[in-house]
């Protein structure tokens, strides 16, 4: 069980509607991206139900995990997590055992409206099964707005170089003239890398939507991931779609007259000898 308490910064300390339902969003997120990084993104998805919330400021909403019966050590693990986290940021200014930039950002944007908009944020926690559930303990932590900037230190100065991604690309939006698209390389990280382009590459993105690409451009690193995090689009290369490539049968007899005089057989056991 997962309980969270918070009110507006206002007089009367009440919420509008879009604030709230963007502190639970970036809540949801905050949970999602720590269980990935308990699971390594293969663990089972576990989702909550809001079981309470008070009818006035300020609020109180418990969230209980919508699980079988056998994810409960995955559950009462991540709910374990989830507090130590953001206390290891926020009091420690360490980065939690794991993590990486987008579990980073997403405890980010979790306190990012804190003390603006919204008052620092109680999150208990009281894992079912467990010893300190048993005993009736409740671990609790309060978060505010210096978590946000101690995730900014964590991730360092931004470095820059220039560069080229390959691999898949996917989740295009051109929506309020956003123009980013995502390239998920066959090696690299499982959010991809997002990629921000001008608007007269519109053609070649739309070209490339499932298919393989090689972009260039302008490559956005943080001190934590390897990969990149973003590339600002110069160029994209479109590679032909994959049914395009001719099978291993239609390559049988193409090209005839590549051994010269030689047999296929006669022809390997003599660039064999070569290298001997």
């Amino acid at each position: 069980m997962i309980t969270l308490q918070f009110a507006g910064t206002g007089t009367d300390t009440t919420l509008r509607l879009e604030d709230f339902l963007r502190q639970l969003e970036a809540v949801k997120k905050a949970l999602r991206e720590t269980q990935r990084v308990l699971t390594r993104g293969k663990g089972p998805d576990v989702h909550y139900r809001v079981v309470g919330i008070s009818r006035s400021s300020p609020y109180r909403i418990q969230l209980k995990a919508d699980a079988p019966p056998s994810s409960a050590s995955h559950v009462a693990t991540l709910e374990r997590t989830f507090p130590a986290a953001a206390e290891e940021i926020q009091y420690r200014g360490k980065s939690p055992r794991g993590f990486d930039g987008p579990a980073l950002r997403a405890y980010q944007e979790m306190a990012s409206e804190l003390e603006q908009k919204i008052t620092p944020m109680v999150i208990e926690t009281e894992a079912e099964g467990t010893e300190e559930a048993i005993r009736g303990e409740v671990r609790s932590v309060s978060v505010d707005g210096q978590l946000a900037k101690r995730v900014g230190v964590l991730l360092g100065p931004k470095q820059y170089a220039f560069g080229s991604v390959t691999g898949r690309l996917e989740q295009v939006n051109i929506h309020s003239g956003q123009n980013v698209f995502t390239v998920y390389p066959a090696v690299g990280p499982p959010r991809g890398v997002r990629c921000r382009f001008h608007r007269e590459l519109l053609g070649r993105v739309t070209e490339g939507v499932d298919r393989y690409v090689e972009v260039t451009g302008l490559l956005t690193y943080n001190e934590v991931d390897y990969f990149p995090e973003e590339i600002r689009v110069q160029s994209i290369e479109v590679y032909p779609a994959e049914h395009s490539f001719p099978s291993v049968e239609r390559l049988r007899g193409i090209a005839p007259d590549a051994t010269g005089d030689k047999s296929p057989e006669q022809f390997i056991r003599d660039l064999r000898d070569e290298e001997e």
